[in-house]
C-alpha cells in the first residue's frame, strides 16, 4: 500500500523527479571534481600571489585563508553531492515498489 503522501504521485512522476535531482547532481559532482583539480593547480601561484601581495582579498577573504580553505571547501561539496546521489538511489529503491503493489 502505497502511504497517503504519495498517492497523488505516480511512479513515473517519482522516476522523473528522481532522474532530474540526478541530474542536477551529476553536474555538481563533475564540476567540483574540476574545481577540486583547478584549485590544486592554482595552490602555488595563490602562494606567491599571496606572499606579494599580503592584503589581497578574493570573495573578501584574505588569500592566504582562500588557498588554506578552498581544497575543504570544494572536497565538502563533493561530499555533499555524493550524499545527495546516495539518498535519491535509496529513496527511489525504497519507494518504487510502494508503487508496484498498487492495486
Amino acid at each position: 500500500m502505497v502511504p497517503s503522501s504519495l498517492q497523488a504521485f505516480d511512479s513515473h512522476a517519482f522516476r522523473e523527479v528522481v532522474h532530474e535531482i540526478n541530474n542536477a547532481n551529476n553536474l555538481a559532482m563533475l564540476n567540483a571534481s574540476l574545481l577540486q583539480r583547478l584549485a590544486s593547480d592554482l595552490s602555488p601561484l595563490l602562494g606567491m600571489l599571496a606572499e606579494s601581495h599580503p592584503d589581497m582579498r578574493l570573495g573578501n577573504l584574505p588569500l592566504a585563508t582562500v588557498r588554506k580553505e578552498l581544497p575543504s571547501i570544494l572536497a565538502s561539496l563533493g561530499t555533499a553531492s555524493e550524499r545527495i546521489r546516495v539518498a535519491t538511489l535509496e529513496l527511489r529503491d525504497r519507494t518504487l515498489p510502494l508503487f508496484d503493489k498498487q492495486p
